[in-house]
């Protein structure tokens, strides 16, 4: 099966919306990222595969150059989310699936759960994502057991569309993957008269 091709140009910078940033990761927010990710580490490795290996500023930063690396290339953003200049977790938008497609991943520190803040993270990338011509398909994939991230598709309008299995790769895993989709015209109906983010390259 043949990758799907980069997009044309890489994916903005930063996108400024009424409460909160998504900033590209950076190295000036490398060791904040990792106390982040290490004070919520037994949440994150129930359903995170990456979670469950042991997380060492080493391996952090060679995420860190990963994700620079496919950010240039135009197959992904991986953005901070931060909120008054803090970070309180990570949202990617990855260039996935078929042509006329992107996928959202997330995860989110302990403290910032429960008040929104990832529902209107993937509002914004999604807004992004359909910014970008030939792109009509947004997807977010998760354990069917991770009730946390499915809540995110589900208030945003999002349809669950598809299940498979897989084999689990991290703790609380069942096997069962749940897709939730979107399409620009759905999309365009469900946000209506809500203001656009600001987009920066």
């Amino acid at each position: 099966m043949s990758e799907t091709a980069p997009l044309a140009e890489p994916l903005p910078r930063e996108v400024v919306g009424e409460r909160i940033t998504l900033s590209l990761w950076d190295a000036a927010h490398l060791d904040e990222v990792h106390a982040l990710v290490v004070g919520s580490l037994d949440t994150l490795a129930g359903f995170l595969p990456w979670a469950v290996e042991p997380v060492t500023a080493d391996t952090e930063r060679e995420a860190l150059e990963r994700q620079e690396r496919g950010w240039r290339e135009g197959r992904m953003a991986g953005w901070m989310v931060l909120e008054d200049g803090r970070v309180l977790g990570m949202l990617g938008l990855h260039r996935r699936g078929g042509p006329d497609e992107l996928e959202i991943g997330y995860w989110l520190g302990d403290a910032a759960v429960g008040r929104g803040v990832m529902t209107e993270a993937a509002a914004m990338a999604t807004d992004v994502a359909f910014t970008i011509d030939g792109i009509d398909l947004v997807e977010i994939v998760h354990d069917v057991a991770n009730l946390r991230s499915e809540g995110v598709p589900r208030r945003l309008g999002y349809r669950r569309c598809a299940s498979w299995t897989s084999t689990p790769t991290a703790r609380l895993e069942t096997g069962v993957k749940v897709c939730w989709r979107v399409r620009r015209a759905e999309w365009a109906a469900l946000r209506d008269g809500v203001a656009a983010p600001t987009l920066r390259a």
